[in-house]
């Protein structure tokens, strides 16, 4: 089995409005893949049965940036 390193570099949290506005380098190269602005991300907030600061979401960012994501997430 072929060993691989992971490195996270974890930051946060934010407000999705931050998100929105300062979350956005997606880099300069052709693919758009050398900037820092693609990972795992958690959704906390309020859930009906289970309360207050709740984890509702996990999500993954490849093919786009964290701005583009979470906009989407302001459309549902």
């Amino acid at each position: 089995m072929d060993e691989h390193a992971i490195e996270a570099e974890w930051k946060g949290p934010y407000s999705v409005a931050a998100i929105i506005k300062k979350i956005n380098d997606g880099g300069s190269l052709e693919n758009g893949f050398s900037g820092n602005d693609y990972g795992v991300y958690q959704i906390y907030g309020n859930h009906i049965l289970c309360g207050k600061n709740m984890l509702l979401y996990i999500g993954k960012v490849t093919n786009q940036t964290f701005s583009e994501r979470f906009k989407q997430h302001q459309n549902q």
